[in-house]
């Protein structure tokens, strides 16, 4: 079973995003969504495509939602 989707959680999951794109030097829209594909958070660059947020979650919710898998990186 996956693990509640907290306002903590949701920051946890933003965060990581944020560090990963810093250390590979994108500019990114990060989305969390929960298994519905409902926007939970999301965080966006400055220099990101405008579109990247909804880009990221329609993708999120394509891979996860659909399929019911996470993408889970603690």
């Amino acid at each position: 079973m996956a693990a509640a989707l907290t306002l903590e959680r949701v920051e946890q999951c933003l965060q990581q995003g944020k560090a990963e794109a810093q250390r590979l030097g994108v500019q990114a829209a990060i989305v969390v969504v929960d298994a519905a594909g409902r926007r939970m958070g999301a965080l966006h660059f400055a220099d990101a495509l405008w579109v990247a947020p909804q880009i990221a979650q329609a993708n999120k919710h394509r891979q996860g939602g659909v399929l019911h898998a996470g993408t889970q990186r603690q």
